[in-house]
């Protein structure tokens, strides 16, 4: 069904052609409390797309039986984050959304987050919008955006420091727990890169939405409370042992388009040599073996990353004006769909 506009409970109508994409894989935990405080906070259900990655703990089950008003969207596998969330943004886009945020199923909203939303698209349209990002209890700033705001958003920390407030402050990228889109967002630089399975996507997409000249703001007006897997398991060393999270400094070195390609993979095979001469010395034969799985996995994917690659120098090449040498030309966000 169409979804025209999003209603608040005080019946003040806020950004026109809005769909709230939420993925789930095994949120059995998260996904009723997560889908109420997006009820409660004003939108319509039918504005609210549920895409689920293939879950075996009733997580959909749950959505068709507590929130029948909300839409669902059953994958046959795992695809991942960013492959997950582009079936939910084509569809939205598909279905004429002006708007579209994707929203973490550990996550809640506050009663006010999308009014506070559209008080910053009225300011600023294009800008991609990040609300500001709680514990899930409420205990202060997520530690993982904490971490962020220290170096990107200085004025917001200044700010906070002498007790006042903007509606928006500038960043230089924004975590895809909880972030508004417009769709010329995604007609301009495509769709996110599905070379990150999980982990790296925000950071690359924000490089590439830099690049084509659209703006980051933070919204701390706007909050949601994140309960952030990653920073809860920091203590058992995830950051090592997962390696989705391992092989994204190597992704967006290798996706780095002001470098040229070459100079991107001798630095990748500098910095792995290195880590794996390192774990040889102290006898970590662990690590050996996980730097070899991932050298294993980024030579297995070195041409699907290095046609994204191109995918984006053709797509930014053409929205500066500037030709890429060695390149085929402009190509629309199709090419990476």
């Amino acid at each position: 069904p169409e979804c025209s506009k999003v209603v608040l409970v005080m019946e003040l109508y806020i950004l026109v052609n809005i769909i709230v994409i939420i993925l789930t894989t095994n949120e059995r935990k998260w996904i009723a409390k997560c889908l109420q405080s997006v009820l409660a906070a004003g939108v319509d259900g039918r504005c609210v797309l549920v895409v689920d990655n293939a879950s075996t703990d009733g997580t959909p089950e749950i959505v068709r039986q507590q929130f029948p008003q909300v839409r669902l969207k059953i994958n046959d596998r795992n695809l991942g984050f960013a492959a997950g969330n582009n079936v939910g943004i084509k569809l939205a886009l598909d279905g004429g959304a002006e708007f579209v945020m994707v929203l973490n199923p550990d996550t809640t909203v506050a009663p006010d987050c999308f009014e506070r939303l559209e008080e910053a698209v009225k300011e600023d349209p294009l800008s991609v919008l990040a609300p500001l990002q709680l514990r899930y209890d409420g205990g202060g700033i997520d530690p993982a955006m904490r971490k962020g705001l220290l170096v990107e958003a200085g004025e917001f920390v200044d700010d906070l420091y002498r007790g006042q407030r903007r509606k928006a402050y500038p960043l230089k990228e924004a975590y895809f727990g909880a972030v508004l889109f417009n769709r010329k967002v995604f007609e301009t630089v495509g769709l996110f890169d599905e070379c990150f399975f999980l982990y790296g996507e925000d950071g690359d997409f924000c490089r590439r939405m830099r690049c084509a000249g659209f703006g980051i703001s933070l919204v701390p007006g706007a909050i949601v409370y994140h309960w952030h897997g990653l920073v809860q398991l920091e203590n058992q060393n995830a950051r090592d042992t997962n390696p989705y999270i391992r092989r994204t400094p190597y992704l967006l070195a290798l996706k780095d388009i002001q470098r040229t390609w070459m100079s991107r993979c001798l630095y990748v095979l500098k910095e792995l040599s290195s880590k794996g001469l390192h774990a040889l010395l102290r006898l970590d034969f662990v690590g050996l073996v996980r730097c070899a799985e991932d050298s294993t996995w980024l030579f297995s994917n070195v041409r699907r990353v290095k046609k994204s690659r191109d995918f984006d120098r053709r797509v930014l090449g053409s929205v500066t004006g500037n030709q890429v040498s060695g390149q085929d030309g402009a190509q629309g966000v199709k090419g990476r769909i």
